[in-house]
């Protein structure tokens, strides 16, 4: 049997073993004991409930109890005993991949029905915590000045700029609902974008990851999405905004002039949650419009018709041609269109099934410095992506879950200024001029048009089995096909390399210089044209670790195979 062969007998014999079991990363668990107050003697045989839902524990011998597969958030947790009063701890917080720890104390019920009421310290301990991790909930997203997601990343300690702990940007992995998002072509990003609204905990990881985690040397990034409500509700907002500063000469077009005078920055949001037919199948949906303008402008002094020599250091020799209307032009454009859809179905109390699909799509452009006064023909650069996901969540006993999920992401970049190679309207790029000028006084972008697609296929399946008190195994595999497309479009003027293509015509009466021999033809792809081809790479990994908890010692134990 060859090498491959025996990897994949492995991998199959780890996958039947792990189908049994799973863990998410998008749930938190609650554990603690509860104790006669008086006696201090743990109470076996006490429920443990979580307020509001099915979820709950009875303590064992030694009045411990443990509640898994439990969505981050804030809870109320109630304990009761026959013959005690029972109590209520109000706003527990839980966190991804996060014990919650909690002691309840009960009186021997004296008057029927009792319960006393305790709040939760809202700056707990986390005991459990092994890596440099951060949690941001929604509630504190609400109050955050932020307007997306790597604002709040940046925010945490250890990173700068995308940068986790002085490493590089490459080496960090985003997931969204624990499924993996990076853009694996060049790996400095994510391959789609949620919005902050709609996200109901952010866990950012800056060192010593579990065995669970892959892709990642510096960073882990996991948002895990809200779902929807199971009552009717929604919100919209709307924001216009500009750049002012009371220096009129320290950026080009900025000062104390008419707000509306300058392109305004637009930023509109939507969100709609309810269910759908009945509580058991909720929805929730996002949509977010964004024209931004930053605060880098130009100044349209030239055209890109305009033809100027600066040859020589006499004035009087030199030909310009400035034909521009010298208004303030803004070189840092965007816009984008980013949707967000969720449906959530739980027919029963120990199943959650759903389905989430984002869509991003932005268009831009970068400031240049030496087309300041010639700002108009600057190549555009887009954004497409796409991503659906399927996911099952099953309870199979209160120490038992397991989590499958199926995601594609497609995402495809290109780059151009008119979208047709051989647009009529592209021009001769010797308009740019000559001489030593320092600025673009002409010309435009230059035409062709590459084409980037990147997709891929991931079956996921994670552990969890609560082993008792102080162990909890996790046990997962993940398989994905990746599609990398690489195509480009390359134009030449006919004209090239003879002396027809540096013909320029005069007009008598106005001095105007125009370049009439361009005219653009398709360069035929050969073996040698570079970045042009599609591969299919494949990925297999696996894990298995042990989280053993005591009171006084948290140890992570795992192991971790990976197959490229």
């Amino acid at each position: 049997m060859n090498q491959n062969n025996s990897l994949v007998s492995i991998l199959i014999l780890m996958l039947i073993c792990f189908s049994s079991i799973s863990f998410a990363q998008t749930t938190g668990k609650i554990a603690g004991q509860v104790l006669d107050k008086n006696t201090r003697e743990p109470l076996p045989g006490a429920n443990v409930i979580i307020d509001g839902t099915s979820m709950g524990a009875a303590t064992d011998s030694e009045g411990r109890f443990f509640i898994i597969n439990v969505q981050p958030g804030i809870y109320n947790v109630k304990a009761s005993m026959i013959g005690y009063g029972s109590v209520m701890i109000q706003n527990i917080r839980v966190s991804v991949n996060s014990t919650t720890n909690i002691s309840f104390e009960l009186n021997v019920e004296v008057i029927q029905g009792e319960e006393i009421v305790v709040t939760a310290d809202p700056v707990a301990i986390k005991k459990d915590q092994t890596s440099s991790v951060r949690t941001v909930a929604t509630e504190e997203l609400e109050i955050l000045p932020v307007e997306n997601i790597n604002e709040v990343v940046n925010m945490q300690a250890g990173v700068v700029a995308g940068h986790f702990r002085g490493g590089r940007n490459t080496e960090v992995s985003y997931m969204i609902d624990g499924m993996v998002v990076d853009n694996s072509f060049n790996g400095t990003s994510k391959s789609t974008e949620v919005d902050v609204e709609v996200v109901k905990e952010l866990e950012v990881i800056t060192g010593t990851f579990n065995a669970e985690y892959g892709r990642a040397m510096s960073g882990i990034v996991n948002v895990v999405t809200k779902e929807g409500s199971s009552k009717f509700g929604g919100s919209f907002s709307g924001r216009l905004a500009n750049y002012f500063t009371q220096n009129n000469d320290v950026f080009i077009g900025l000062g104390e002039d008419d707000f509306a005078s300058r392109n305004l920055s637009q930023d509109y949001k939507v969100q709609l949650e309810g269910p759908v037919f009945t509580k058991k199948l909720s929805f929730l949906v996002n949509y977010r419009y964004q024209n931004n303008n930053g605060p880098l402008n130009g100044v349209r002094l030239f055209q890109p018709t305009d033809y100027s020599e600066y040859l020589g250091s006499d004035p009087e020799l030199w030909h310009k041609e400035s034909t521009g209307d010298s208004a303030y032009v803004s070189m840092q454009t965007s816009q984008s269109h980013n949707l967000f859809g969720k449906l959530t179905f739980k027919p029963i109390n120990n199943i959650n099934v759903g389905a989430m699909v984002t869509y991003n799509d932005w268009q831009g452009t970068g400031y240049s410095h030496s087309w300041k006064y010639n700002p108009d023909p600057l190549r555009n650069n887009f954004n497409q992506s796409l991503m659906g996901a399927l996911t099952l969540n099953h309870m199979i006993s209160p120490s038992l879950f397991y989590d499958l999920k199926l995601s594609y992401n497609t995402q495809m970049q290109e780059s151009y200024f008119y979208e047709d190679p051989l647009d009529s309207r592209y021009i001769s790029p010797e308009y740019v001029g000559k001489g030593q000028h320092g600025f673009v006084t002409g010309g435009m972008a230059s035409p062709g048009k590459p084409t980037d697609i990147f997709s891929n296929l991931n079956l996921k399946l994670d552990a969890y089995w609560q082993v008792g008190q102080h162990h909890g195994l996790k046990a997962g595999a993940l398989a994905t096909t990746h599609t990398i497309e690489r195509d480009r479009i390359d134009v030449r003027n006919i004209y090239e390399g003879s002396a027809d293509e540096l013909v320029k015509v005069e007009d008598p009466v106005t001095g105007k210089i125009d370049f009439p021999n361009y005219e653009l033809q398709i360069v035929p792809k050969t073996d040698e044209t570079l970045d042009v081809y599609t591969v299919n790479p494949q990925e297999i990994s696996a894990y298995i670790q042990d989280k053993m908890e005591y009171d006084e010692l948290v140890l992570n134990l795992g192991v971790r195979f990976d197959y490229h």
